[in-house]
């Protein structure tokens, strides 16, 4: 049988934080050894509720990320990551069970995509994540590239980060950039000129955010994915 080339993915910022399911709690116990017992506190994992999203749909969130690592892991998904975005991902609070066995993406390694715009970083002790958020939005406004221009225009100046990172993965002829930011879903679903991905392979992906109808291949629905399509 023969199988289409993989999916080249960019992964966006918002990802990485939203891998780890499940959180340790610590829960008061009583430990009874003999005649003597030890009240203490005993740490237990426990499902992990992302931000601003119910149990379930945490959960679904959960569930699509784990096919798309193993889609990685078995050669069908090629995920991506940009300077810009690990710069991003430095100063973002990530879960306490990175890596671990609560942790879907455990042991993916990513591909580098090339910045449209190349630009360096010189961090020190005194580099805050205020003085990193000043230093994107500066770069940002400062850009004159026609397309950058364009696609900002179409979402009338907002999501400007996002944007340079849609711009990342056209400038490295990906197939999608992967995202949970709804609202950014929500201001690019009708740009009419992003490169699409044919109907079978984009329904390849697991879906990411939530079920608002047509969308550009550069995002993922949150939608039940049938065993067939990764067989």
């Amino acid at each position: 049988m023969s199988f289409p080339s993989p999916i080249k993915a960019l992964l966006d910022t918002n990802i990485w934080p939203s891998t780890v399911t499940h959180n340790w709690i610590p829960f008061p116990q009583t430990l009874t050894w003999g005649s003597h017992s030890v009240r203490m506190d005993v740490v237990v994992p426990v499902p992990r509720l992302l931000r601003n999203k119910t149990q379930d749909e945490s959960n679904a969130i959960y569930e699509s990320l784990k096919q798309i690592a193993e889609m990685s892991n078995n050669g069908r998904l090629i995920p991506y990551q940009s300077d810009e975005i690990t710069i991003e991902r430095l100063y973002r609070r990530h879960p306490g069970l990175r890596g671990t066995e609560f942790d879907v993406f455990s042991g993916i390694t990513c591909e580098h995509a090339r910045a449209p715009i190349m630009r360096g970083f010189t961090i020190t002790p005194a580099y805050s994540r205020q003085r990193a958020t000043e230093d994107w939005n500066n770069f940002l406004a400062k850009i004159r590239h026609p397309r950058f221009l364009e696609l900002k225009k179409e979402t009338g100046g907002n999501h400007c980060a996002d944007l340079y990172h849609l711009w990342e993965a056209e400038h490295n002829g990906l197939d999608c950039f992967i995202t949970l930011d709804v609202r950014f879903i929500n201001a690019t679903t009708n740009l009419i000129d992003l490169q699409r991905l044919p109907k079978s392979r984009r329904e390849a992906l697991p879906a990411l955010g939530t079920n608002l109808g047509q969308k550009s291949s550069f995002f993922c629905e949150l939608r039940p994915v049938s065993p067939k399509q990764f067989t």
